[in-house]
């Protein structure tokens, strides 16, 4: 269905703007990051968020595969 489809883009978009704005955030907060450190930072919160993700949610791994939680 089209509208569902693209009701679940949105919130994707929705969902990488929130992302793109908290580690903008550690990053402005913590004098001790530089932009360098931005790779790490987004790898360190997709571990944590994977991590706390609920039984069933659909999870991207590093190597860009998906899968279900557990």
């Amino acid at each position: 269905n089209a509208k569902i489809q693209a009701r679940a883009k949105r919130l994707a978009e929705q969902e990488n703007q929130d992302r793109e704005v908290i580690i903008e955030l550690a990053l402005t907060l913590d004098k001790t990051l530089t932009p360098a450190d931005r790779p790490a930072l987004e790898k360190v919160y997709a571990h944590v968020m994977r991590k706390h993700a609920p039984k069933g949610c659909w999870i991207q791994a590093d190597d860009n595969t998906w899968s279900q939680m557990k």
